[in-house]
């Protein structure tokens, strides 16, 4: 009976029925009756393992004068707590974090016992070392001789060195002591003798009108965009390694007056892209004054052009491309570029085997269907290298045909409305559209399943993004557009950036036609 406790009663610290003080069990709910935390004394079920109060995991105690009776009969099954102590969910989750780091351990071992391989170069590997240069290329041959016999002690007198053998050759090559050049112009005024008025010289058109010239301006861009160096630290470089004062302005308006130099070749290169046969396209996000702008980047095998745009819409990819782009253009398949013919395009491989993978980690219908996407890419990806190696195309032709027919029957059970396919039927439906893009790289040269080429395009430019935190104007986005359009296409062309800068500004400085990249 449950009702208000009397002076010979108390309440159940659990349920809150009266029971007596003596009573070793509430006769309602079966908790202990009572006891005393020792942390914070206030009172609490004796079967309890963590008080309600403070939740310490400390022993309880009985209050004096209400020491539990020995009990001939059993105590009645104490209920489960109806909520989980903090301790215990610590010790959880310790006990789990502990097994998944014995599953990890576990599964490296495994690993490691499959392949059977330590780390770095494997036994019978071909090794690589540095080639010699030709004797041609040597600026200084310095000729040591053995001054006695290492056998028995005798000093060779000079007319006995003679070569036993073919010398040995140690080639060192050594940066020596740069120094930059400083040549002062100074300009003379002449009075005329007869209008009484002074003329003064004026620079002949090889000299710069900046304090650099223009080696030493092709430099710091080169270390600003190639090498991604900030500002001041390429006024510190400059300094330490050319010994020449430069501040962080004059870094800045040497890059500017690059990129302003560099504005037709940037052109030309924009229209060699739009005639090319095969173009890898991507974009990424930029930053402009802390706006959110779009770097597009377009490459083909000889030539990268990079473009800075409001969005990533396919108005974009038609301004880059050209309205009568007649091409094949690799890519991802964001919604921009869905404006192409799909006979047209070739859809990058590596997307589809990431989505295959996240696929094949769903349920039942799901990821039996990622499973089999994944087993089709991974024969593609073999047969590619295949062909390679060998660059037989009616082979490769001739594998990817089982893979086509495989691929199609499974996207199209896929695309079939049902519960089953619910998560990947739209997916499956996306492929089936653009059927001709996904094997476009199989009969068409030049043409490849990923676009990587793209992708590594894009890297320099994305740890440039990082670092320097994207442009801060209109004029700034123009310059690393052009910029990075120079630098890519001379690394595509096997170009010193370097050397292509200094005859770029070395025109500028002269007013002759600016060399072209395409």
């Amino acid at each position: 009976m449950i009702g208000p406790a009397t002076g010979a009663e108390v309440a159940c610290v659990r349920c809150g029925a009266a029971v007596r003080k003596d009573a070793q069990f509430c006769g309602t709910c079966g908790a202990r009756q009572p006891a005393t935390c020792t942390t914070c004394g206030q009172p609490a079920a004796s079967d309890d393992v963590f008080c309600r109060s403070c939740g310490a995991p400390t022993p309880l105690e009985r209050p004096a004068g209400g020491a539990l009776r020995e009990s001939t009969a059993a105590a009645p099954p104490a209920p489960r707590s109806r909520r989980l102590g903090r301790w215990w969910l610590l010790a959880g989750i310790a006990a789990a974090l502990a097994l998944a780091l014995r599953a990890l351990i576990e599964r490296a071992i495994e690993s490691s016992a499959r392949s059977g391989r330590k780390r770095g170069g494997q036994p019978g590997h071909e090794g690589r070392h540095r080639r010699l240069l030709p004797p041609e290329q040597v600026d200084e041959v310095v000729e040591h001789w053995p001054e006695r016999c290492q056998a028995c002690a005798r000093v060779f007198a000079e007319w006995e060195l003679v070569d036993a053998a073919k010398p040995w050759r140690q080639q060192v090559a050594e940066l020596p002591p740069i120094a930059v050049r400083v040549s002062e112009h100074r300009l003379h005024a002449v009075r005329c003798p007869a209008c009484a008025i002074p003329t003064r010289a004026e620079l002949p058109r090889g000299v710069p009108r900046s304090a650099f010239g223009p080696r030493l301006q092709a430099a710091v861009v080169t270390l600003a965009v190639r090498n991604r160096v900030s500002r001041r630290d390429t006024t510190e470089l400059a300094h330490e390694l050319f010994g020449v004062e430069m501040a962080t302005g004059s870094v800045d308006a040497i890059v500017q007056r690059a990129g302003e130099a560099l504005a037709a070749p940037h052109t030309r290169l924009e229209q060699e892209l739009k005639s090319a046969a095969v173009v890898n396209i991507d974009e990424t996000g930029w930053r402009t004054a802390g706006g959110n702008r779009t770097l597009w980047g377009a490459l083909s095998g000889r030539a990268a052009v990079f473009r800075i745009a409001a969005g990533r819409h396919g108005f974009e990819a038609r301004t880059l491309l050209g309205e009568r782009f007649a091409g094949i253009v690799c890519s991802d398949r964001w919604r921009g570029y869905a404006y192409l013919d799909p006979s047209q395009r070739q859809l990058c491989w590596a997307h589809l085997l990431r989505d295959f993978t996240a696929h094949s980690e769903g349920m039942a219908e799901q990821k039996a269907f990622g499973q089999a996407g994944l087993a089709i890419a991974h024969e593609l990806f073999a047969a590619w290298d295949s062909y390679q190696q060998d660059g037989d195309r009616a082979r490769l032709e001739a594998e990817t045909a089982p893979l086509q027919h495989a691929l199609r029957r499974l996207l199209e059970q896929a695309a079939r409305k049902s519960t089953k396919t619910k998560y990947h039927r739209l997916f499956a439906r996306s492929l089936l559209k653009r059927w001709p893009a996904l094997w476009t790289f199989t009969h068409t040269d030049g043409v490849e399943p990923t676009n990587n080429h793209a992708e590594r395009g894009l890297r320099g430019a994305v740890i440039y993004r990082k670092l320097s935190l994207g442009s801060q104007s209109e004029q700034g986005e123009r310059t690393i557009e052009r910029l990075l359009s120079a630098s890519v296409t001379c690394r595509l062309q096997k170009r010193s950036l370097f050397a292509y800068l200094s005859s770029v500004l070395t025109a500028n400085i002269r007013g002759d036609p600016i060399p072209a990249l395409a």
